[in-house]
């Protein structure tokens, strides 16, 4: 007589023991208390809606029906007695064994506080998920039909997708108004992580961040280096141009602070966590908020849908660091044999400094720096920018070379997914506006999401709609600099006054007239702007529009100004 194994639990342990005992001589017996078999991780995205329980579900009896020794039973073990060699079922049954192999996988645990499960949702079934597929569903409706905002409010789900700076600053803004909302933020690195060194802010951006929020403004104005001037270091001359009022900050201070300032208010921060994929995203919150960067999943995920453009500039750069102390936005423009290289640099913090370091394609290539690591790149500019170190080093933090991304997304905004920041713009670090615009974003979303009463779609078309004016500008702003950078070798052989006064021009958003009012004696030193003879004759304001006079000192065109 053939021996008899019971085989208890149909996951994938016993479905694994059922196909190897396949050519056995026996009679294999399986038993589980449902009729199928489950993938259990992806339980979640049946809970969610974004699958069905047929695309992770199959019958028991499909999976064996090759086994011709295998018998499938739909029953629930209660208990075994060894000594008579039976398995007890449930409905009182007693099933005689030879063998008994137990795969019966796991229970939930309360850790002995079993008055938790009536708040906790289980998921380890089909029935588990579908209830909780039910009860999501069950409030959106209810969100999208009620009129109360403060019940709405209650209804309503959030996840930010990223924890930089435009993800955590709009998850605050909006817990601070409304503190009933879920809002979750998903971070894969930790709370401490962070690349690069500074962040720069304007007087003006600054302003907008004090109107926004009053506790962040204070937490960051208390941490921040601020300057006035930018100097120009071009051709063993120095021109100081005042004016300007910036400051900087230490991109982990930063980071820090708006952490600390979102836990406060009650948003969730979820570090070290991968969030879903889109699909199972936007099915499970109401809102989504891609803020991952410019490498962002979420924008990726729907490709098709935000239809991005990407354009590689040529100009490669590296963010490095410095002790060497800066009371200025400085730039440094080196000439070496292999070529021009140029650093941006600020303080960001006592004792700390930020060095952009930049340069074309081919004084790259001349250099070696494709085929040198992150510290023979540091060894190598410290010896390029020797004279202007002072004494101090260059720091790293994956100092990597790169290539600056040009992003444009046609669209923001796709069903209730929106992106932020460097995921759907960016904006060339020649002029300082990356973290600008991503905070700034945050306040339109939160200031659309008060227009529209807390209504998603609503408030994400107002955003678009009313955002991208602004963000364009300043990307063209970006453009036009970014390119200045890259024909650097047209204006090499301008005096140095006059390239001092094109690379503060160089991007349209100071003209002629502000930097007349901002720097005065700077432009009143300015002679090029007349011809030689009548540069000794009373100077004239010229019947020029000022954006023309711009434009040919910053192309390096030079005409003639016409008196009035």
């Amino acid at each position: 007589m053939r021996p008899r194994i019971i085989i208890v639990g149909a996951g994938f342990g016993g479905i694994a023991a059922a196909q190897a005992l396949r050519t056995a001589d026996a009679e294999i017996v399986l038993i589980d208390r449902t009729n199928h078999h489950l993938f259990q991780p992806l339980l979640y995205q049946v809970a969610g809606a974004a699958l069905s329980p047929a695309d992770i579900a199959t019958a028991n009896r499909a999976l064996l029906r090759r086994n011709r020794n295998t018998r499938i039973l739909m029953a629930e073990a209660s208990g075994v007695d060894a000594a008579a060699r039976e398995l007890c079922l449930a409905d009182g049954r007693r099933l005689p064994f030879d063998y008994l192999i137990l795969a019966t996988g796991a229970a939930y645990s309360f850790f002995g506080n079993d008055q938790w499960r009536e708040h906790a949702y289980v998921l380890k079934s089909i029935d588990d998920a579908l209830a909780i597929r039910a009860a999501l569903l069950s409030a959106f409706e209810r969100a999208e039909q009620c009129d109360d905002p403060a019940e709405r409010q209650r209804l309503l789900t959030f996840a930010v997708v990223g924890g930089g700076p435009a993800g955590l600053y709009f998850a605050l803004l909006m817990k601070r108004d409304w503190p009933d909302l879920d809002i979750t933020v998903f971070e894969r690195n930790q709370p401490d992580d962070t690349f690069g060194f500074g962040v720069v802010f304007s007087d003006q951006t600054l302003d907008i961040f004090k109107a926004a929020d009053e506790a962040s403004y204070a937490a960051i104005r208390d941490n921040f280096a601020y300057w006035d001037d930018i100097e120009v270091h071009f051709k063993d001359s120095v021109h100081r141009v005042s004016g300007n009022g910036f400051c900087g900050c230490s991109r982990r201070s930063l980071l820090l602070l708006i952490q600390a300032r979102a836990r406060q208010l009650g948003v969730e921060l979820r570090f070290g966590e991968e969030a879903a994929d889109i699909e199972a995203l936007k099915t499970s919150y109401d809102l989504v908020v891609g803020s991952d960067g410019i490498n962002s999943r979420i924008r990726e995920g729907w490709r098709d849908r935000f239809q991005p453009e990407v354009d590689l500039r040529p100009n490669h750069f590296t963010w490095m660091g410095s002790t060497r102390p800066f009371d200025a936005f400085t730039f440094f423009f080196k000439e070496t044999p292999h070529g021009v290289f140029i650093a941006h640099c600020y303080q960001y913090q006592a004792g700390r400094s930020t060095w952009v370091l930049e340069t074309d394609p081919d004084t790259f290539r001349m250099a070696g720096l494709g085929a040198m690591d992150e510290a023979a790149s540091a060894a190598f500019l410290e010896g390029v920018f020797a004279e202007e170190l002072q004494g101090h080093r260059l720091i790293t933090n994956r100092s990597l070379w790169r290539n600056f991304p040009m992003i444009r997304c046609r669209n923001w905004v796709v069903e209730n997914v929106v992106l932020l920041g460097d995921a759907k713009a960016t904006a060339h670090f020649s002029i300082g506006s990356g973290t600008k615009l991503a905070m700034e974003d945050a306040i339109g979303l939160h200031q659309a999401f008060h227009q529209a009463g807390l209504q998603v779609a609503d408030a994400l078309a107002l955003f678009e709609r009313s955002r991208r004016e602004e963000v364009e500008k300043t990307q063209h702003a970006a453009d036009v600099s970014l390119v200045w950078f890259e024909q650097l070798g047209r204006f090499w052989d301008f005096e140095p006054l006059r390239f001092a006064f094109g690379l503060m021009t160089r991007s349209k958003a100071i003209t002629y007239d502000n930097l007349a009012l901002r720097a005065p004696g700077f432009v009143a030193a300015s002679t090029f702007f007349e011809p030689e003879t009548t540069r000794s004759q009373p100077r004239m304001r010229s019947a020029m529009p000022a954006d023309t006079r711009i434009a040919w000192i910053s192309s390096g065109v030079f005409a003639r100004r016409t008196c009035e």
